[in-house]
């Protein structure tokens, strides 16, 4: 498995439901991907900042985002790839 470290903002569908977050599709270059499933999740603090970690499976790669719940911004770090 191939990884790059991206470090982007990203746009995102996702669905808040009993506190909460699903991540349904990311735009990555205006270009959907639809997510498969969550492959993991963390939440951390950064100072005052929560911030929460997913790993996305979609059918092609695997996706390391991060949600600030402070400014609700979303942000790419990592895209891992077979290769």
């Amino acid at each position: 498995m191939y990884g790059e470290t991206v470090h982007e903002s990203l746009r995102v569908i996702a669905y808040f439901s009993n506190g909460k977050i699903l991540p349904a599709t990311l735009f990555i270059k205006n270009r959907p991907v639809n997510i498969k499933r969550v492959v993991f999740f963390s939440k951390k603090r950064v100072g005052q900042v929560e911030v929460v970690t997913f790993s996305l499976a979609s059918e092609t790669a695997v996706y390391e985002v991060e949600f600030n719940k402070n400014t609700c911004e979303w942000s790419l770090k990592n895209v891992f790839v077979d290769g």
